[in-house]
């Protein structure tokens, strides 16, 4: 199975500032990969060039495609959330449903060999 991600000599630059220089990296299927760094490191320059959101230099595969020309096609496969404090909201909503449907699990009985949840 190919990577998920393959970036190859990514290069991206703001007038004379270098955001991102001859940067290689690869993230296999099934692996959680975080960008981290300092302020102005290349962390949100890499994301928008991973979402084909900036152009750039080098050669960057996403899913197989090139996230700036194939943008279009790549979306249909790829949810990107910008603000993670929506990601802890999701995370508690997550763990309260969780509870109640244990709680709920463990108070049901069967009727008629089926188990409902009151």
């Amino acid at each position: 199975m190919s990577a998920t991600i393959e970036v190859r000599g990514v290069s991206k630059a703001y007038r004379q500032v270098k955001a991102l220089d001859n940067v290689s990296f690869t993230a296999e299927p099934g692996r959680i990969v975080g960008l981290i760094g300092p302020n102005g490191a290349g962390k949100t320059t890499a994301l928008r060039a991973i979402l084909g959101l900036t152009p750039y230099e080098g050669e960057l595969k996403v899913l197989g495609l090139d996230p700036y020309t194939q943008r279009d096609r790549l979306m249909q496969d790829v949810c990107f959330i910008a603000d993670v404090a929506i990601l802890q909201t999701l995370g508690i909503i997550v763990l309260i449903v969780g509870a109640v449907l244990w709680i709920l699990g463990s108070m049901g009985r069967p009727v008629g060999g089926r188990r409902h949840y009151w």
